[in-house]
């Protein structure tokens, strides 16, 4: 097999030793193809920047799975059709309307029309699809009433994809993995493939990567993970999905970090860790309200500016992206730093489509006064003939 662990400490230089790989590769053989499989938009991003500092590379091609797997079924000339996420929201609604019309329903009966029921079932099966757990395994270990009536939804959702030809994006996983079990010389144009910047695979993203590796001279798969750390203890199941990859670790040397931030890092998640003297490389700020925090971040962002960094080397984590987002927005704005928000805004945070969802909204609510006379004013919508004023 040419599949290979390579472990190591976050920041030990994972992601530089598949760079020097694919330079070595590439200095050997000048067109030789190069893929490498990152988990996000973001990876891509970063590594790219990193590549383009590299002298001439040319040929590779940097893929997150669900693009690789419609790659693959294009490469074997499969045509499948991919069910959009509206249309399968749409189709779970229906398929638990029906059920419970016919009293299909066991235990979801009373709420089958729910919102949140559809999301709920959604992510059930999207799991389930990615851990390859077909209706009729589900359905010989459904043993209470919810179990039963996710599966049954679960099998009769895969009954009309089968009957339309259709696939959801797991099923585009699925269709891909078989492109390649059956033919050998599907992808097999590669000269090094690398996966980089993930702590976990599904089990269709692994036994992919291990039909890759059939196909391929070298393939690396680099793992945040040391045998000794608890806060690496949920990576072992990634290591044990491929427990005949020879591993290669890499020295545990980091950036060089202050002693307090060092201790964080190598301790957490440890029962008893030795102490060490605390410094002012951390700081806890009180502040009277979610506002202030923002300001205060956004104040010690600036001032690292100033100093002299780059933006793109400041991070802000926060406990819930949601409820900060808008006040980062706002003060980063205000205080001129660049910022991106790894996270979309939501929908109705928009001005225009919060007035529009209230505008339907009325006919459901039976037109209430207030509701009714605030939309008529809203300055987005052009009422013809209609005095709002005149109307209150």
């Amino acid at each position: 097999m040419s599949l290979a662990l390579v472990t190591a400490p976050a920041g030990a230089g994972k992601t530089a030793a598949v760079i020097e790989k694919i330079c070595a590769r590439q200095r050997a053989q000048p067109l030789a193809r190069v893929l490498v499989i990152v988990p996000s938009n973001a990876h891509t991003l970063a590594l790219r920047q990193r590549l383009a500092r590299q002298p001439a590379l040319l040929g590779v091609t940097l893929r997150e799975f669900d693009t690789l797997y419609r790659e693959i079924l294009d490469t074997a000339g499969m045509t499948v059709q991919v069910l959009a996420h509206a249309a399968r929201y749409r189709l779970l609604r229906a398929l638990l309307r029906e059920r419970a019309a016919d009293g299909a329903l066991e235990y979801f009966a009373p709420i089958a029309t729910k919102p949140g029921l559809i999301d709920a079932v959604a992510r059930f099966i999207a799991d389930a699809k990615r851990a390859r757990l077909l209706p009729e395994t589900l359905s010989a270990i459904a043993d209470s009433p919810r179990l039963r009536d996710l599966v049954a939804v679960y099998a009769a959702y895969q009954q009309f994809l089968h009957a339309k030809n259709l696939a959801d994006d797991e099923g585009v996983g699925w269709l891909a993995l078989q492109a390649l079990e059956t033919d050998a010389a599907c992808f097999a144009d590669f000269a090094y493939i690398a996966a980089d910047g993930f702590d976990e695979f599904d089990p269709t993203q692994a036994a992919l990567l291990q039909q890759l590796a059939a196909r391929t001279p070298e393939l690396d798969l680099t793992l945040t993970y040391q045998a000794d750390r608890a806060a690496h203890a949920r990576f072992a199941r990634s290591v044990e999905q491929f427990p005949a990859a020879p591993r290669r670790a890499l020295p545990t040397t980091a950036p060089p970090r202050r002693g307090v931030l060092d201790q964080i890092e190598r301790a957490l998640f440890e029962i008893n860790p030795p102490r060490v003297p605390c410094d002012d490389s951390v700081q806890l700020v009180a502040a009277a309200d979610r506002l202030s925090e923002v300001q205060t971040i956004a104040r010690a962002a600036k001032r690292a500016i100033l100093a002299g960094a780059a933006p793109s080397d400041i991070a802000v984590l926060f406990r819930s992206l949601e409820i900060y987002q808008p006040l980062v927005r706002e003060v980063f704005t205000a205080y001129d730093i660049p910022f991106r928000v790894r996270g979309g805004m939501a929908l109705n945070s928009n001005p225009l489509i919060a007035e529009i969802i209230n505008l339907l909204a009325l006919s459901a609510n039976d037109f209430p006064r207030r509701e009714t006379m605030d939309a008529l004013r809203a300055p987005y919508f052009a009422w013809r003939d209609l005095d709002a004023a005149a109307l209150s």
